[in-house]
């Protein structure tokens, strides 16, 4: 059995604990938040023996055999280090840390220390893009030459979770990099980024709208549309969608979870399936 600490008993921290209990041979021992009360009722609600007020204290009296760090970007670090001090694994929260300077310093931390460091990106994972890759692997359309994956939506984020209108960097620190990730899992590394951003809601400090293109050394250029702005006739949240265009076709996910897959004979479509969980909203 894996021992399971949990450091943050925040929005997401509620699904973080939840899933974990889907996980076979996943125990969770304890919870941490700066917030103790906040801790221990969370801790009651998934039914986690102990509670404590910092990751050193956690730590310390409990020993796990992995770390997932479910809390904001500043507070990354110093659970991290602690881990890392007690040669323990860690599972943290995207973004790794407020700055690319601080999140090499964890990733060599990590390496000097032998204790595995995973970024937790979850899209990548889900059915349909999981389903994606797999037809692009087929070869069935060719090589891909041109892509988009769009994440467009009005849908109300900020009103679950309001602390990121305070970020200076919002939608491509919350989403951003979740769509840069599925187009690195699709397409291999990048070599060239560039973005635009646009701010269109009202007292916001970062973006919320946010135009990416990626070039690809396998030559594909994948462009990631972000918002959470747009007023759109069907609204798809919370889908990722895509169009891939290869020399011998194209691939289309489109909403409803629906992979579409276009070759010169025609056009087949297939239901990729989403699990649901009594847990999730």
């Amino acid at each position: 059995m894996t021992r399971i600490g949990v450091i943050g008993a925040g929005f997401w921290a509620r699904y973080q604990t939840a899933a974990w209990h889907e996980v076979e041979d996943a125990e969770l021992v304890a919870i941490a938040d700066r917030d103790i009360a906040r801790a221990v009722e969370l801790g009651a609600l998934r039914g986690i023996p102990a509670a404590y007020s910092s990751a050193e204290e956690l730590i310390e009296a409990v020993r796990p055999d992995v770390l997932d760090v479910v809390t904001t970007p500043e507070e990354h670090g110093r659970a991290v280090e602690a881990a890392a001090a007690a040669g323990i694994a860690v599972i943290c929260q995207k973004p790794l840390a407020p700055t690319f300077a601080e999140a090499e310093e964890l990733v060599a931390l990590s390496a000097r220390r032998g204790v595995p460091l995973l970024v937790h990106e979850n899209f990548r994972w889900q059915a349909p893009i999981r389903a994606l890759g797999a037809a692009l692997d087929s070869g069935r359309v060719g090589r891909p030459f041109r892509a988009r994956l769009s994440f467009c939506t009005s849908f109300p984020v900020l009103a679950n979770q309001p602390g990121l209108r305070n970020y200076d960097r919002l939608i491509l620190a919350d989403l951003g990099v979740h769509l840069v990730d599925v187009a690195r899992f699709l397409f291999g590394e990048a070599h060239r980024v560039y973005a635009q951003v646009a701010t269109i809601g009202a007292d916001l400090s970062g973006e919320d709208v946010a135009t990416v293109v990626l070039s690809h050394d396998s030559g594909v250029v994948c462009t990631c549309e972000l918002s959470f702005a747009s007023i759109v006739e069907r609204e798809s949240f919370p889908q990722t969608l895509a169009l891939v265009e290869a020399d011998r076709g194209s691939l289309e996910l489109v909403p409803g979870y629906e992979l579409r897959t276009t070759t010169t004979t025609g056009t087949s479509d297939r239901q990729c399936a989403v699990p649901t969980y009594a847990w999730a909203d």
